[in-house]
């Protein structure tokens, strides 16, 4: 009696989270196709690339500190697919219409991790590889010390329960269990024979009974849907605080990645200049990174334009309420552009560097930030945010911007 309905529900959640996330790749279409052009005849020709947060357990488990870089990066992925997707993954109304069935609260704990796993079937392709690599390189297949197929399953457990944590919520346990599950992964290479071992049976065992143990319910897991606290304040300030707020708690997969991004590139930059001594090619490489803020900031504004589209409606009965609206928009992504732009000339000015920057450098820093601005206002016009190939046209502006940058140095 519940494997038909649960046949049938998985069935139109599947057909909901396909739809859904081809509407969404669709949209990064030219993203995705400028980077295979770069980067895709690299991974054909060293496809061990996809996999090195797993193979590095087969090579060098002792390294803790590598390991710790590897399992952590590895994670952030998982949890940054697993945010993006967890709409997806919950099924929207639909998923809360079938819970009030019959057999609805039965199948739905099932229904979320058949869905869960759907989400994660990328995750094959990383595996498939590290898999083949092993089986061709000739060195035993157990790894460097011996313990490789436990090293495997405890990633394959923890980005399974990680992700299955973020889309679902998960309260204070769940949070040291998987904390927990971590370090034992990364300490098991650096311990003991017997030790290690202990460690990886440990993690596994933990993080099996994570995942048998319930999922927080969708409404009590969504931390950002309870609206605690008040906002006051006069006009604009008030929606700058409104959009703030939106920004941390609805959309910090699009903001964390994005600015985190900015700040790597900008710190390359610097390194590339300060350290590395690449004085002459500073201009072009301040010019690239800053274009390159711009246009990765600059989905900032299609985070609050999705948003903003259920009160679309209510704001244009206002009088000016879009274009308020819009304003705070602005001043919100610019005064984030703004000041990490200000934390990027501090670094060139007064961190320490082998041999001092020349102030030309920093005008020229000063020039392409004010071009960078400009570029983000236009990148975060309305009518980018809601055309198809809005994407494409922002690369397109972007390539514009920065020969216009090179032109004026």
């Amino acid at each position: 009696m519940v494997a038909e309905p649960f046949g049938a529900l998985y069935l139109l959640r599947r057909q909901y989270f396909s739809q859904q996330s081809r509407a969404l790749y669709r949209r990064y279409a030219h993203v995705l196709t400028i980077l295979l052009t770069f980067f895709g005849l690299m991974l054909v020709e060293r496809p061990g690339l996809l996999a090195a947060p797993i193979l590095h357990f087969w090579r060098e488990p002792a390294n803790w500190q590598a390991s710790l870089a590897y399992a952590g990066g590895w994670l952030l992925v998982i949890a940054l697919w697993a945010r993006v997707h967890q709409t997806f993954v919950r099924g929207a109304a639909l998923a809360g219409f079938a819970r009030t069935s019959v057999h609805g609260q039965r199948v739905a704990p099932a229904l979320d991790f058949a869905l869960l796993l759907v989400a994660l079937r990328w995750c094959t392709l990383p595996l498939f590889v590290a898999v083949w690599t092993v089986a061709t390189s000739g060195a035993p297949p157990v790894g460097a010390d011996g313990r490789f197929p436990f090293y495997l399953a405890v990633v394959l457990l923890l980005t399974i329960a990680l992700a299955r944590a973020v889309v679902f919520g998960a309260g204070r346990a769940r949070g040291l269990r998987l904390g927990a599950a971590l370090m034992l992964l990364v300490l098991a290479g650096a311990s003991g024979p017997l030790a290690a071992s202990g460690s990886l049976l440990a993690a596994v065992a933990l993080l099996l009974f994570d995942l048998v143990q319930p999922g927080v319910a969708p409404a009590a897991g969504c931390r950002h849907a309870r609206a605690t606290g008040m906002l006051r304040g006069p006009g604009l300030w008030f929606l700058m605080l409104l959009h703030l707020r939106a920004l941390w708690r609805g959309h910090q997969h699009v903001a964390l990645p994005r600015i985190g991004l900015v700040l790597a590139l900008q710190a390359a930059c610097w390194w590339m200049i300060c350290r590395v001594g690449k004085h002459q090619d500073g201009p072009g490489f301040i010019a690239v990174a800053c274009c390159v803020s711009a246009c990765a900031l600059s989905g900032l504004y299609y985070a609050f334009w999705r948003a903003r589209q259920p009160i679309e409606p209510y704001l244009r009965s206002l009088p000016f309420g879009v274009a308020r609206t819009l304003m705070a928009e602005h001043v919100v992504v610019l005064g984030a552009a703004s000041g990490i732009y200000g934390l990027v000339w501090l670094g060139y000015r007064w961190l320490p560097v082998d041999g001092a920057v020349a102030p030309d450098l920093l005008s020229v820093l000063a020039r392409s930030a004010g071009v960078s601005l400009l570029l983000l206002a236009v990148l975060g016009t309305p009518i980018l945010q809601r055309h198809r190939h809005g994407v494409a046209f922002k690369l397109a502006l972007t390539v514009g911007g920065l020969f216009l940058m090179q032109g004026m140095q």
